[in-house]
Parts: structure tokens; C-alpha cells; sequence
């Protein structure tokens, strides 16, 4: 009962004014707190809402208008903040450019309580005065009043996550100043996004009736005469604003060029990264290589105590080191002005070579026909190099070789951020992607509790080791494959004898490397090496052979188109829906994709009912139209799945180890199935 009676007085006495209705746009104070404490902050924001095609203005009017201002009369212990403008909106009229808001939007202003702020009322008062405009303006003036509550404690209001949610949409801090400098005649800033806008804080910097356009990551503003020495406004990239105040300068050197960051997306990437790496090791590339690490895992369990997690701390430093080496290398093609992102060594088809023949001798080595540093263990007097832990090394190295073809969850915007940071946090995010990977290897390996649920070492080892040759086969087969959609079934040819004849130097090396009399033993060395040299030589040449009809995509057919941006401009101007798939075919995920997500019956059924055309964007080769088309939706890698409707912004499908049918008939929803006579 007396917290009933507490309740009604605490409403009696905050007496919430009614909303004043003027000039067309009505008008409140609204506060995220109903009983302040003393010592904090709390909110106060001016609602405005417009009737329908009238509008208010920002604080930097723009070509015509007048800004909202508010003379605050405040209580004793209250002190009022700067006035925080949301993002605005253009508003273009016959060449006219001005900035504001239509509809409903809230001006907020952050107030601190006093320490010693004593109990009772806490009026606040406001004159506001606007200007409201359709085809004609009319000036607009409020008395408004909110009345709150000072207490030990403080008590949140209803209108508490609205402004909360007000708040979300102000401009933010940059983590890093953009370079920004004059190319052409025009102010150039480098951002990373699909779309971008400009929002001056005041006249003098850029021309506002010219128009703002984005091409190649790069934000293009015409300058005003004469052309100013900084910019300073509100930088909107993918609807979300940031606080922008850069000084113009000299254009940077190429891959010096430091693109417009936020501030809170640094940790958020760290954090995916680490995620990423996590999930990588559940993606179909990774497979393989996980297979070896439970052999070695069960070895190590069967050595000496101590030894597993010294397993585990190798292997971990292999995955570590190979990442580190991704990151030099694309902070090297960064500074070289290349565009490069996620899986970009798989492009070229030397690298895919070397993974078939690394695959390929891996599973000769495990089903026993030669053995890999027999000789090392003779002429080293370390009694732990038979203990497997280079094996536990390069183990880590091998793995992270075979991930890159695929990308998990949670590391498509983590890479996009590496992309565009400065070299020191894009090594930070790989290194989170390498901690990520190797975490659950080197927690099996240091916790003696979960070494008891690996099986005890048996005869059955030979067997299982054996069997693992099979999957790395299989993985050199299927570098095979890629190669034939690179460089053509001629590639393909010379790489398969390159394989027979190094399998035969493998087998020459394991029969004859280490025989008694020393003369068959160099006999066999020398034939060894003879086919060694004759297969790395056709693999030299599969690398230099090309398609008779050059690089092109590998994956359209009747049903899939190939993919160009003039063709999707040309078919999204027809008002015809569209839908993407970004791929490759060394990307295993993207392979297992399109044939259980996009390729069964009712999915096709699905596209052909709402007369959506398909294109294929294939990445196999580096393509540049494809690796841009890549950066406007913050994807530095594939898979991608982009629906683009008739009209409206395009839909990307959500990030998921594997597609399946119902994730794609979802994002198909929307899209109207077309009617006979509308099909005709």
C-alpha cells in the first residue's frame, strides 16, 4: 500500500506537459529519467513532428531555411550540454539545397545533476523557436516545460529506450582521420561502404547543389571557390553518421591512403575475428587437416604427460605465424595499390599447384610410401624430434592454407575492417583470426581432463593414419578442379602428370632413399630425384598455361548469367529482381552452397515464379568489377549472396557456415510472384 501511495505522489508531482501544437509541427520535451540522482547525467530532447511535406532544419540550414534553437531556463544544480542534431536529410528544391527533417525527430541535449543536487521538483523549461516550410515557411515558437524529480536513486521513464534509440542514431566519433585531399577538381575522401553523403557544418567547403557520387571507395565532393583547407560535417556512410574534421592535404602515395574508420567497430572486429577463426575450424576446408591433428593428438596422448600441450603451443604458433604472413601480404599488395581480400592467393593458379602437390604428397607420405624426416632424426642428436612436434608446427601452417578458401561467420566484416585499417590493427585482427583457429587445439591439449576422452594408442593407429591419406587426396583433387576453371583442361593435364611423376619420386625415395648398400641407395636417390625435377617442371608449366579464350567466369550457364555491373544496372533499370551469388571455385563453402542452397528444385522453382534473374559472380580469377561490387556491402571475401528487389535497397543474405534452401525461399518473401498476364 505505501508503495502505491509512493507511486501516485512521484506522478503528481512529475507533471509531463502536453505537446504544443504550432506552424504545423508539434512539439515536446521528453526525458530518459523520471527521478534524477544526484551526480548523473540524463537526457532531455526536443521532439519535433511535422505534418506530412513540411519540414524543420538541421543546424547548418544549408542554401535557405532557419535552424531550431532553444533557450533552456533551468533549475538550480542542473546544468545543459551543446544542442546534439541527428543526422538530417536533404532537402532539394529547384537547385536549392537545404538540410532538416520531416516526420518526427528528437534534438537531444544532455544535462548533468549537481553532487549535492537537493531532493524535490526539478522544472525545466524551453522557448523553442523553428521554422517550418512546405511551399511557403512560417516561423514557429514554443513554451514548453517538463517537470522532473530529484531522489537517492535514479528511476528511468517510459520514453526511455526511444531516446535511447535517438541517441543510437548521432553522429559518432572516427577512430581515424581520412586522408582527404583535391584530385580533379574535387575534394576526395576515402570511405569504406556501400554508400556515402557529405553533411557540411557550414558554407564555404563543397558546392551543396553538386552531386555527391562514390566510385572506387572514394567519396567525391566539388569544392567551393576557393577550395577550403579542411572539411568539417557529418560523413553518413551506410546510413550511419560520423563526426568528420579533416584538413585537406597533398593526395597520399599509393596504399598509404587512410580510410574514414569508426571508432567503435575496432573491438566489435577483434571480437569477430577471434569468432571467425573459431568457426573456421567447423568449415568443409578445414576438414582435411583437422583429421591429421586427432591422429597427432592421439600420439601425443600416449607420449609423455607433458608432451600434449607443447603439441598445442606449436601447432599454435604455426597457425599464428601463417597469419601473420597473410596480413604482410596484404598490407604489401595494399601498398602496391592492389585490391585484395580474403582467399586472394587461391586467385592465382600457382598457389593452387603448390596446395595440389602439398595435399598430394601429405597423402603419399600417410599411407607409407615414403617417410618424411627419417633422415633429419639420424643426423640430430635431439631425442624430441621423434616426437612429431615439427610436425605439430607446420601442422598449424598446413591449416591455415587449406582454411583460406573459406569464410566463416563473423569474419566477413572483421576482414573488411582489416582491409581498410591502419597496418597495425590489421595485424591485430589477424591475430585474433589466428588465436581463433588454434583456441580449441590448444585447449584440448592443456587440459589434462580432456585428454581422457581421447582414445588410448593401439595397432588401430596405422590403419586410421592411412585412412587420413584419403581426404588430402581428395583435397589435391579438388585443386585439380579449381585449376581447370582457371587456366583450362590443358593446366589440368600437365598438373596430373606432374602428380604421377612426383608420386614416383615419392615412391623411389621411400624404396631405395635409405637401402644398405650405398650404391642403390644413391641409384634410388638420384631416379627420385630426377622425377621430382620432371614434375615440378610440367607443374611450371601448368602454371604458365592459360584457357584458349582467356580468364572468364566459370559458372554461368543457361540458368545463371555471368555477372557484370553494366548488366545488373541494365536489368535493375527494367525494374526485373536480381539476385547474386558471389563465388569461386576454390571456395569449398561456396561449392557446397550452390549445390544444397540455390541449386534443389523449389529454390530454382522460387526464382523462376517471381521472375528473378540470376547472376553469377564468379571470383576464381581476380576480377576487379567483382572484388568493388565486393566492397560496397563490407565483404572483403566469398560467399556472398546479394537480392536485389525491383525496388529498394538490395538484401544480403545472412553470414551461415552453410546455406540451405529455407535461408534462401526466406529472403525470397518479399518479392511478389508474378501472375500470368504480369509474366507475359
Amino acid at each position: 500500500m505505501k508503495r502505491f501511495l509512493a507511486l501516485i505522489l512521484l506522478l503528481a508531482v512529475v507533471a509531463w506537459a502536453e505537446p504544443v501544437k504550432k506552424s504545423h509541427v508539434e512539439s515536446e520535451l521528453v526525458s530518459d529519467q523520471t527521478v534524477v540522482a544526484p551526480g548523473s547525467t540524463f537526457w532531455v530532447a526536443l521532439r519535433l513532428k511535422m505534418d506530412p511535406e513540411w519540414h524543420t532544419y538541421w543546424q547548418y540550414v544549408g542554401d535557405a531555411g532557419l535552424s531550431t534553437t532553444i533557450e533552456w531556463t533551468l533549475p538550480e544544480g542542473v546544468k545543459a550540454g551543446a544542442l546534439q542534431w541527428p543526422v538530417p536529410s536533404v532537402l532539394a528544391v529547384q537547385g536549392v539545397v537545404s538540410y532538416g527533417y520531416s516526420g518526427e525527430t528528437y534534438l537531444l541535449t544532455e544535462f548533468q545533476a549537481a553532487p549535492d543536487l537537493k531532493p524535490g521538483p526539478l522544472p525545466i523549461k524551453a522557448k523553442v523557436s523553428y521554422l517550418a516550410c512546405k511551399e511557403s515557411c512560417i516561423p514557429g515558437k514554443a513554451d514548453l516545460e517538463l517537470t522532473l524529480q530529484s531522489g537517492a536513486a535514479a528511476q528511468p521513464s517510459p520514453q526511455a529506450a526511444t531516446l535511447e534509440q535517438a541517441r543510437q542514431s548521432l553522429p559518432e566519433p572516427l577512430a581515424t582521420t581520412p586522408s582527404v585531399w583535391l584530385e580533379n577538381g574535387s575534394i576526395v575522401v576515402p570511405v569504406s561502404g556501400a554508400k556515402a553523403r557529405f553533411f557540411p557544418y557550414g558554407e564555404g567547403q563543397i558546392v551543396l547543389a553538386s552531386e555527391q557520387s562514390l566510385v572506387d571507395a572514394q567519396l567525391h565532393l566539388k569544392p567551393a571557390d576557393p577550395p577550403p583547407k579542411r572539411i568539417s560535417g557529418v560523413l553518413v556512410v551506410d546510413d550511419k553518421g560520423f563526426v568528420l574534421d579533416a584538413a585537406i592535404g597533398p593526395k597520399p602515395e599509393a596504399g598509404a591512403t587512410q580510410t574514414a574508420q569508426p571508432a567503435a567497430t575496432f573491438w566489435p572486429a577483434l571480437l569477430g575475428a577471434f569468432l571467425g577463426g573459431l568457426v573456421l575450424n567447423l568449415m568443409p576446408c578445414v576438414f582435411p587437416v583437422l583429421s591429421l591433428k586427432v591422429l597427432s593428438l592421439v600420439e601425443a596422448a600416449g607420449e609423455d604427460k607433458g608432451k600434449p600441450w607443447v603439441h598445442g603451443a606449436l601447432y599454435s604458433l604455426g597457425v599464428l605465424l601463417s597469419f601473420w604472413v597473410l596480413a604482410g601480404a596484404l598490407l604489401a599488395f595494399k601498398a602496391a595499390g592492389q585490391g585484395v581480400g580474403w582467399g586472394f592467393q587461391n586467385q592465382f593458379p600457382a598457389i593452387i599447384i603448390f596446395q595440389a602437390l602439398l595435399f598430394f604428397g601429405v597423402g603419399l607420405n600417410l599411407l607409407g610410401v615414403f617417410e618424411v624426416g627419417v633422415g633429419l632424426t639420424r643426423l640430430s642428436d635431439v631425442a624430441d624430434r621423434k616426437s612429431g612436434l615439427a610436425g605439430a608446427l607446420w601442422g598449424g601452417v598446413l591449416a591455415t592454407l587449406v582454411a583460406t578458401p573459406c569464410t566463416a561467420p563473423f569474419m566477413g566484416a572483421a576482414i573488411n575492417f582489416a582491409l581498410g585499417a591502419p597496418a597495425v590493427q590489421t595485424v591485430l585482427i589477424f591475430t585474433a583470426l589466428g588465436l581463433g583457429m588454434a583456441f580449441p587445439y590448444m585447449l584440448l591439449t592443456s587440459v589434462p581432463a580432456l585428454l581422457s576422452f581421447v582414445p588410448r594408442p593401439g595397432p588401430w593407429m596405422e590403419s586410421f593414419k592411412q585412412f587420413l591419406a584419403f581426404p588430402m587426396l581428395a583435397a589435391a583433387g579438388y585443386m585439380l578442379w579449381i585449376l581447370g576453371k582457371q587456366s583450362g583442361v590443358n593446366a589440368m593435364a600437365y598438373l596430373v602428370e606432374a602428380l604421377v611423376l612426383i608420386g614416383m619420386a615419392g615412391w623411389a625415395y621411400g624404396r631405395w632413399g635409405f637401402a644398405v648398400k650405398a650404391g642403390t641407395r644413391a641409384k634410388g636417390m638420384a631416379f627420385a630425384f630426377l622425377m621430382l625435377c620432371c614434375g615440378l617442371g610440367l607443374a611450371y608449366l601448368a602454371v604458365q598455361e592459360q584457357p584458349e579464350d582467356g580468364p572468364k567466369q566459370a559458372h554461368s550457364n543457361e540458368i545463371w548469367q555471368p555477372f557484370s555491373a553494366e548488366k545488373l544496372a541494365e536489368l535493375r533499370s527494367q525494374g526485373k529482381p536480381v539476385f547474386v551469388d558471389f563465388t569461386a571455385a576454390w571456395c569449398f563453402s561456396c561449392q557446397v552452397n550452390e549445390k544444397n542452397g540455390l541449386k534443389p528444385a523449389e529454390v530454382q522453382k522460387a526464382f523462376k515464379d517471381r521472375g528473378i534473374v540470376l547472376l553469377k559472380a564468379d571470383w576464381t580469377r581476380y576480377d576487379e568489377a567483382i572484388t568493388q561490387e565486393l566492397k560496397k556491402f563490407n565483404r572483403a571475401g566469398v560467399p556472398l549472396y546479394v537480392l536485389y528487389p525491383a525496388k529498394g535497397e538490395p538484401y544480403v543474405l545472412p553470414e551461415v557456415p552453410l546455406l540451405t534452401p529455407s535461408d534462401v525461399l526466406k529472403a525470397l518473401e518479399p518479392i511478389p510472384v508474378l501472375t500470368s498476364s504480369s509474366a507475359g
